[in-house]
C-alpha cells in the first residue's frame, strides 16, 4: 500500500522521493507508511480540517 499523501499538493516528502533516498521511499512511502511521522502529521491535520468543516456555523 502506498502512502495516501504521496500525490497530495500538501506533501512535504519531496526530500525522500529522490534517487539517493530511494531505499527510504520504497521502504516507508510505498510500504509501511504508518511508521512515518510526516504521515501522522498530515493525517492529524486532515482530521482537524474535517472536524472543523463539520461544525455548524455560529
Amino acid at each position: 500500500m502506498v502512502c495516501p499523501f504521496i500525490d497530495s499538493d500538501r506533501n512535504p516528502c519531496g526530500e525522500h522521493l529522490k534517487l539517493d533516498t530511494l531505499d527510504y521511499a520504497v521502504a516507508v512511502c510505498a510500504n509501511d507508511f504508518t511508521t512515518c511521522p510526516i504521515f501522522w502529521e498530515l493525517m492529524t491535520a486532515a482530521r482537524n480540517e474535517h472536524h472543523a468543516a463539520a461544525q455548524p456555523a455560529a
